[in-house]
């Protein structure tokens, strides 16, 4: 982010804390409902989530891997994280 204005360093930061709020509540909301594991905490689930889809856009960007294909592993990864015992 070096490269970026102030500006757009802002609103990526801006988005980034939104889209975390939203994971957060999805993670809290799946966890209450038991849908999720019980021990889990959404705030740093939602935090690694965001951290793992910068990982993606990487492998993307550098074509490690077919979309379709990033898309399906990721997916399960994050399910699986997220399952009960």
């Amino acid at each position: 982010m070096a490269g970026l204005s102030p500006l757009v360093r802002e609103r990526m930061r801006e988005h980034t804390a939104r889209l975390e709020s939203m994971l957060t509540r999805i993670v809290a909301d799946g966890r209450d409902r038991g849908d999720f594991r019980s021990d889990l905490d959404p705030g740093r689930c939602a935090e690694l989530i965001i951290y793992l889809l910068a990982g993606i856009r990487e492998q993307l960007l550098r074509g490690e891997a077919p979309p379709g294909t990033l898309v399906d592993e990721t997916l399960a990864f994050v399910e699986w994280g997220l399952r009960p015992g």
